[in-house]
């Protein structure tokens, strides 16, 4: 009788102990930080940069006309709650369910910007504190370009994110297009008289925007020699340290026949996937880097409806002039038509002829397009 008892007594110590443990758990679970729930998917486009991308390309001359700093995009702010006023939170951002690779930032308040996600891309978000954290997820818009903010550059943004004739988007975060990080003392209208003093633009916020948040790799510089901001005696180093500097001149007209050779040469660059992430610019991002941005996005597929838009993009930045659909600066659009120097049924057949006649192979356009499209 007493083993019974003894037995009894013991069972329902282990069941009173499950249950105090259970409760513990749940209570421990039971987070005062409630996060803000997103319905509806996140754009961080400006209200005019919005009207523009869903509008008419030709209208551009309604929101921008290139000399007034607007081509950053507005930050994206995520808010939550919390009972426990604990006053100091660790905000992480990723794109995977487990957290791998999370952006992460800290606040005192109850709610975050951040900047420079990806379009059409689901994120996970968590907020803690020393006790108590919440998840959550929300999504981005699937409204192109993901145009990014670097302190103290104009006129930046992603190729990537944009639909193309493959069935899928461009692989964002691998190659960025902008202007210059640096100038100098020479009159911009000079194409003879070289620089006596480097001065950089981008500042200490922009150089950790460029390389510790975006992982650039690989700036490459296609300004004129005289124009690129480096005096004689100056080392040829990017503006950002430890980021590698690639000197590739091209003339300013943007007509692609006076400059096969450095085209060339940047395709190769290209196909070599261990320079990625790559941003390239020339001065202001918009004629020579308008040129080599409409043909690899039309080599991945990109509509040339998306390529004249992204061009006009550029009248958002201070550039110093408004730019127009057709215009001397952009002649390769009409070399690469359907009535152009180039044959193919599509924009894209015509561009892998014109690579083929200057001597870019076709496994180098096919690397750089695989890269590009994350085949």
């Amino acid at each position: 009788m007493k083993r019974n008892i003894s037995s009894a007594f013991i069972a329902l110590c282990i069941i009173l102990s499950m249950i105090l443990s259970f409760s513990s758990c749940s209570l421990l679970n039971l987070s005062p930080i409630k996060l803000t729930s997103y319905n509806e998917p996140l754009d961080f486009h400006t209200p005019d940069q919005l009207s523009y991308m869903l509008g008419d390309y030709e209208a551009i001359a309604a929101y921008a006309d290139g000399h007034e700093e607007k081509s950053r995009p507005d930050a994206i702010t995520l808010s939550w709650t919390d009972s426990s006023s604990a006053g100091k939170y660790t905000v992480e951002i990723s794109e995977s369910e487990n957290f791998l690779n999370p952006i992460v930032l800290s606040t005192d308040k109850t709610e975050i910007s951040v900047y420079n996600l990806k379009i059409a891309t689901e994120y996970y978000w968590r907020v803690s504190t020393e006790e108590y954290s919440a998840e959550g997820r929300f999504t981005t818009s699937d409204v192109g370009p993901r145009n990014i903010y670097i302190d103290g550059v104009t006129n930046v943004r992603d190729l990537g994110g944009r639909m193309t004739s493959y069935g899928k988007r461009m692989v964002q975060g691998l190659l960025y297009r902008g202007a210059r990080l640096n100038t100098s003392d020479v009159n911009n209208d000079s194409y003879k008289t070289p620089p006596q003093v480097f001065v950089p633009e981008i500042t200490e916020a922009g150089i950790d925007m460029f390389k510790n948040q975006l992982g650039i790799k690989t700036e490459i510089d296609i300004r004129l020699l005289n124009r690129n901001g480096y005096p004689a005696d100056k080392p040829a180093e990017s503006t950002v340290p430890g980021v590698e500097y690639i000197r590739i001149p091209m003339n300013g007209n943007s007509a692609i026949g006076d400059n096969e050779t450095q085209i060339k040469l940047l395709m190769e660059i290209l196909a070599d996937e261990s320079n990625y992430p790559v941003y390239f610019h020339c001065n202001i991002g918009t004629d020579r880097t308008g040129m080599i941005s409409y043909l690899i996005g039309g080599l991945c597929g990109m509509s040339e409806e998306d390529l004249m838009k992204d061009y006009l993009f550029s009248n958002f930045g201070n550039i110093g002039e408004a730019k127009e659909p057709h215009n001397s600066k952009n002649k390769y659009v009409e070399l690469l038509s359907a009535d152009g120097d180039y044959e193919g049924d599509t924009l894209r057949e015509r561009i892998e002829n014109y690579f083929i006649s200057i001597g870019v192979s076709e496994e180098t356009y096919t690397a750089v397009r695989d890269i590009l499209l994350g085949n």
